[in-house]
């Protein structure tokens, strides 16, 4: 999860994007695949954080 963030928030900082908007702004950047096990990772990263926590 927290190299998803690290990209995410590299990639808004190399943007030449004039608009300030925000990481949802980027999505289109990734592909399919790389967005799909992103999904993934971070709803495993939510259930483990769930249970860990209850």
């Amino acid at each position: 999860m927290a190299s998803l963030n690290a990209r995410l928030v590299a990639l808004e900082r190399d943007s030449t994007d004039t608009e300030q908007g925000g990481c949802l702004d980027l999505l289109p950047v990734m592909g399919y695949d790389e967005w799909c096990e992103a999904a993934r990772l971070q709803q495993a990263a939510l259930i483990k954080d769930t249970y860990e926590n209850a």
